[in-house]
């Protein structure tokens, strides 16, 4: 073996989980991990199905889909269940929403894909 390439095991993992966190822009942790014959095998939990950059926004932000979707539509609600905009999207991943209309406070976006709910992420806004 190259020593040259030798890292301790410890710093691998935390490499591996870190580029991972800051990649996707969402928590993760290793639930298990083995080492073996030089192979290293980690389990990671399921990287959640959408998420939201910027958040907090200040007027617009993106609704990323892990995966692509023919037709979605995302519910925007109030921080007390109040609908205040439904907006459709077709073939993507990325889904841009425009929020210069909301006043300061915390909202619901339910992003619905393929007629099946995909997830609910909570949207932050600030002027």
């Amino acid at each position: 073996m190259n020593k040259l390439y030798q890292i301790s095991l410890r710093t691998l993992i935390l490499a591996i989980a870190f580029i991972g966190v800051a990649n996707n822009s969402f928590s993760q942790e290793i639930s298990s991990f083995s080492y073996s014959n030089d192979f290293l095998s980690m389990k990671l939990p399921e990287p959640p199905a959408l998420y939201a950059y910027p958040n907090p926004l200040h007027s617009q932000t993106n609704i990323y889909l892990l995966n692509p979707c023919q037709e979605a539509v995302v519910y925007l609600y109030s921080s007390n269940g109040v609908l205040l905009s439904k907006e459709p999207f077709s073939n993507t991943r990325q889904l841009k929403i425009n929020l210069d209309f909301l006043p300061v406070g915390i909202y619901l976006a339910k992003v619905y894909g393929d007629d099946k709910e995909i997830g609910i992420v909570k949207l932050v806004t600030g002027k």
